[in-house]
């Protein structure tokens, strides 16, 4: 389907289903019909949530959506858009009271994500710790020197640096482990 075309069929359930709810609710606040920009028209946002026609300069609020990307939110709460006093809406659109709604398995979830991550981070400090260590009786230790035991000290080189490197990027990157959710 022409995306368009989908648009505009949003668009006009948008303003039906307002119009539904304006005849139960009442019409609102009037409008001025002087002057060419005196409201701004129904419209939906990226979201898919339905503005609906409003006075110019008038502050809009509407409930939260129920869902969004599969996350259900407390829709008791609402998002605020401000129509300009040219007749435009305003490109930011205040979605900061929508709050998800979580429920306990989420919640055991995200503890146990980060019980997982502390976990990560102690192993990889305590394998460092007994790397170096190791590497430092290998320097310190000059009659334990054979060909076998300087093999072992260049894979004992390696693993510390492969800890630091993965150190460093945890630093660099925090996101990581945020994005592997």
């Amino acid at each position: 389907m022409d995306a368009a075309l989908l648009h505009s069929l949003l668009e006009a359930n948008c303003s039906l289903a307002l119009a539904e709810e304006l005849l139960l609710d009442g019409w609102g606040p009037p409008l001025d019909p002087e002057g060419p920009y005196s409201y701004c028209n129904t419209t939906l946002d990226q979201i898919g949530t339905c503005w609906p026609r409003s006075a110019a300069g008038a502050l809009v609020e509407r409930p939260c959506p129920e869902y969004f990307n599969g996350v259900k939110y407390n829709t008791t709460r609402n998002a605020y858009r401000e129509c300009l006093e040219n007749g435009t809406w305003a490109s930011k659109i205040n979605y900061s009271q929508c709050e998800p709604i979580l429920d306990d398995k989420q919640r055991k979830y995200d503890l146990h994500y980060h019980i997982a991550l502390v976990v990560n981070y102690l192993g990889h400090c305590v394998s460092v710790a007994a790397l170096v260590a190791a590497f430092l009786l290998f320097l310190g230790l000059r009659s334990i020197r054979c060909l076998r035991n300087v093999i072992h000290w260049n894979l004992i080189t390696t693993f510390i640096l492969r800890n630091v490197m993965w150190f460093l990027l945890q630093l660099i990157d925090h996101e990581v482990h945020e994005s592997n959710e």
